[in-house]
């Protein structure tokens, strides 16, 4: 298992995943707001109803939607992350959180679903669109998103520069040829650091 990053999580003990970490997750606005729509879909019985998290991470969220009664599933393709997922629902000790490691394009072979939960996935994604109509056909009840985007026709008011990729041969693998950068529109993003969004051509 690796040492959390993200996500500051309330073990069953009562210990954190990031003592040091001045919030814990389940209180951040995605979080909350996420459960605020799963409250009104279903008003409150979450009996049977399946949600998956999409690109889950240390699989936080996934949990706070167990929680709630919903049957949880995460999907996390890095293997530090699925590490520290594993460790999330050994120390929740709750029955009905679950995760696989796997590429998100993959998720039809484990559900159905009634919600999918994409947060911060998107613009990592090299066909978000696609991606969105794929996730509109899995989903029974609802799809919830929460991602950083650009209106059509805006313009960056500051660029925050990236260095320059030190191994061209990661970028040919993957099937890029340019990258690029751009900001929030305020120059910052939510976490105070410089917005980034980097933008593959191939």
């Amino acid at each position: 298992m690796s040492s959390f990053a993200a996500h500051n999580i309330r073990f069953a003990d009562g210990s954190l995943s990031i003592p040091e970490h001045p919030f814990l997750l389940a209180d951040v606005p995605h979080c909350e707001g996420a459960k605020r729509v799963l409250s009104m879909l279903y008003g409150g019985n979450h009996e049977g109803k399946r949600i998956v998290d999409l690109g889950c991470l240390e699989g936080g969220y996934a949990l706070e939607f167990a929680r709630m009664g919903l049957d949880s599933f995460g999907i996390e393709v890095r293997t530090s992350s699925y590490e520290n997922c594993l460790e999330v629902k050994r120390r929740a000790e709750i029955s009905n959180l679950n995760f696989a490691q796997d590429d998100v394009w993959n998720l039809a072979k484990y559900g159905p679903y009634d919600v999918m939960f994409c947060c911060g996935l998107l613009y990592d994604l090299d066909r978000p669109l696609g991606f969105i109509r794929l996730m509109g056909e899995q989903a029974r009840d609802a799809v919830i998103i929460n991602t950083h985007y650009a209106p059509e026709g805006w313009r960056p008011k500051s660029v925050f520069k990236l260095s320059k990729m030190t191994d061209t041969r990661v970028c040919q693998a993957a099937g890029m040829t340019s990258l690029g950068s751009v900001t929030s529109k305020n120059g910052r993003s939510t976490n105070g650091r410089p917005g980034v969004t980097s933008a593959v051509s191939g």
